[in-house]
């Protein structure tokens, strides 16, 4: 079943079994390579397993599916995943009409320019549009900047509030730099993920 296969490859992703995932959502593309749901779970299987440019290949397999969603977002985040922050501010910034991810993908492109005024705004653009509730978000973006007390402090909110991003924390390649912390550690264990 292309939906069982699907559904555990989320789960897979979410609790850190990468390969099991890749595999998984593999499968659920070979079992019906027109559903546009597989297709898009298999980008995120491909993107928690820190392989880009399978990434970006799978976007255009998905695209073909719904032209209609250019992905622009998820192409930016992998640009900036693989160094190429320029791309990643480039399309992003056709994502402004979804301040959300917008916000982080050009907070992190624009340090990564070496921009950090715009950095800066972007940054303080979600802060006044989404307060707390936009915890997760700045967690990544201090990661990425190199903040790592920042971004484990907001890390922290995340998990206190039990926002429901906080089951993105083992996949999510932009907490990288920040997962050896002990407090990280930390965060990760009050959740009880399977090992």
């Amino acid at each position: 079943s292309a939906l069982t296969q699907k559904s555990y490859a989320g789960y897979a992703s979410i609790v850190g079994h990468r390969e099991a995932a890749l595999a998984a959502s593999r499968r659920a593309v070979e079992l019906d390579p027109e559903n546009y749901s597989a297709l898009s779970n298999h980008v995120l299987a491909l993107e928690g397993a820190r392989q880009f440019a399978e990434a970006l290949q799978a976007i255009e397999q998905a695209k073909k599916a719904n032209p209609r969603d250019p992905w622009r977002g998820t192409i930016g985040t992998i640009y900036l995943a693989t160094g190429r922050a320029d791309l990643a501010r480039d399309s992003c910034l056709g994502t402004l009409s979804e301040p959300d991810p917008a916000y982080v993908c050009l907070a992190t492109a624009y340090h990564a320019l070496g921009n950090q005024a715009e950095a800066d705004k972007m940054l303080h653009g979600k802060l006044l549009k989404d307060g707390d509730a936009g915890a997760y978000g700045y967690a990544e973006i201090y990661a990425q900047w190199g903040d790592t007390k920042e971004s484990l402090k907001w890390l922290g909110v995340v998990a206190s509030t039990r926002n429901p991003l906080i089951q993105r924390v083992r996949a999510d390649w932009m907490l990288d730099p920040i997962r050896g912390e002990p407090e990280y550690k930390a965060i990760e264990r009050q959740f009880n993920f399977p090992p």
